[in-house]
Parts: structure tokens; sequence; C-alpha cells
């Protein structure tokens, strides 16, 4: 199938190419070689066939940062000369009129479809964004976009706490945007607190807060016991009621359990009108 104008040598193949025949139009110059095994047999038309045509030839990556600003629309993000994309791969790669930039945190639910193009999500595409601009640039495309209904500031904080870690570009700033719109709601940092001091009345261990998931850069449960591979997530009303919060939890303890983890989620209600529950559930799991 013909992604923007390039092609596979094994879809070339079995249209009825033939390996000589491959190697004759490539050396008279009527196909391109994008990279081993890819050839380009028609100039992309426009700028989205491009985006098509990379996608096509690296199956990990995904159109990003400004490109994926100007697939989705973004206000006050003008368009990059060349194409980005964000390929999970350390392979370098080349690719005519397109930048690719390395990644290593880009999970499945920041990806979407856009057109039918690979591209980072809504709330993924304005965290990249970040790396280079300012909180008062960020915070007017946040608006913006919140405004129009098409972003949800929990799930922006979602994608943030996956990626975000000390000394990567755009955290600090994303950070302080998210700060000046959801304040203490941000993250259910009241609800971390109460649920500490729960498990420290209760006298049972306490565990070590903002504990950094072994399997995934970047990414922090919000309380854990690494001994027993137990971790806690405590789920904020508002955080645990968006539906893109609420997939990406379940993401995430699905990776749990593959590497051998519980994870227990306690909600405002569990720590508030059922405490036994949450002291019971912690007492079997670390007493077995």
């Amino acid at each position: 199938m013909i992604n923007g104008g390039s092609l596979s040598r094994q879809q070339l193949l079995d249209m009825g190419f033939t390996a000589r025949q491959i190697e004759y139009r490539v050396s008279r110059g009527y196909w391109t070689v994008v990279r081993r095994g890819v050839y380009e047999i028609a100039a992309p038309r426009d700028r989205r066939d491009l985006m098509r045509a990379v996608i096509g030839a690296w199956a990990q990556s995904v159109v990003s940062h400004e490109s994926a600003a100007e697939l989705h629309e973004f206000p006050f993000v003008s368009a990059q000369q060349r194409v980005i994309v964000s390929n999970h791969t350390r392979t370098t790669h080349d690719y005519p009129g397109v930048e690719v930039r390395r990644t290593h945190d880009l999970d499945a639910w920041h990806v979407t479809a856009v057109d039918g193009i690979r591209s980072t999500t809504i709330a993924r595409t304005v965290v990249d964004l970040a790396q280079h601009r300012t909180p008062r640039h960020i915070g007017a495309i946040v608006d913006r976009l919140v405004t129009d209904g098409r972003l949800e500031l929990v799930e922006l904080d979602a994608v943030l706490r996956s990626t975000g870690r000390r000394g990567k570009p755009g955290t600090t700033v994303m950070r302080e945007v998210l700060e000046r719109r959801m304040g203490d709601e941000r993250g259910g940092s009241e609800l971390e607190r109460r649920g500490r001091v729960l498990i420290e009345r209760a006298g049972l261990p306490m565990p070590i807060p903002e504990f950094p998931v072994p399997w995934s850069v970047g990414r922090r449960f919000d309380d854990a016991y690494p001994l027993l591979r137990i971790a806690i997530e405590w789920d904020s009303r508002r955080f645990h009621g968006q539906v893109a919060s609420f997939e990406a939890d379940r993401l995430r303890d699905r990776d749990a359990a593959i590497h051998g983890w519980v994870v227990l989620r306690f909600t405002w209600d569990d720590v508030h009108r059922h405490p036994n529950r949450v002291v019971e559930t912690l007492l079997a799991l670390l007493a077995a």
C-alpha cells in the first residue's frame, strides 16, 4: 500500500517487480531510497502526504511537536519548514524534509490519529511544545484549547506525570502552567497527604512517596513498598473522573501486573468515609 508516495521493497516485490527492476529504477533516479528497503516512487503532494510517507516508512514513528500542533490546528503555533516526527528507536534516521527526534517516554495513550496519520495527542503535543516556549506562551495555548473543549487540564497533568522529570526540558514550564490553573487540585496532593496520615496513625510501615516506576523512566507511583512490589495511587475525585486519565490508569495497572506489582487505588471516599477499609487492605497485603 502506498504511504504518501513510498513503498517498501517487499511491497514492490509483491506487486510483481523484480529485484533487478527495483535496482534499475533506483540507479536511474526514478525512485529515491528513503531508507534501507523503502523507496519513494512519487514525490509527496503536500505536507500531510509527506507525513504519511515518513510514518509509513518508520513503523514506530509519530508526527510530533510543531508538526503535531499543525495537524491538531493549535492556536499560536507556527508550522516549521521541516516535518517533525518522534521515534522510539536509537537508530539514526534520515528522510528528506523531515526532522527526527528520539524519545523514550512515548506511551501508547500519548498517540492518536489525525486524518489517518499517527500523531501525538493534543495533551502530549502541548507537553512537547513546552520544551522551547515560555509559561506565558504555553498558558495561552492551553487556555484556548480548554476553552474550545479540546483539552482537559487533568489529561495534561496525567501526561506530565508520566513524562516529567528533573532536568527534562519543558517540565518546569509545564508544572508552572498547571499549578496556576489547578492549584491544590493538581494530582490530588491533599488526598495523598491525608492518605499518608491515615497509614501513619494506623501504625503501618510508611511507604516511599513519589517512587519511580522501575520499568518506565520519568513515571512515578504516588506511594510504594518496593520490596513487596506494592504501589498506592491516591485517586482524587476530579482526576479519577476524566476518561483519558481513567484509561491511562488502567494501562499503568496492566503494566504493573506484567512486572509483578500490585497497584492499590484509594479514592477520596475511601480515605474519608471508609478509612478502615484502606487500613485492612494494606494490613492484608503487607502481612502476606
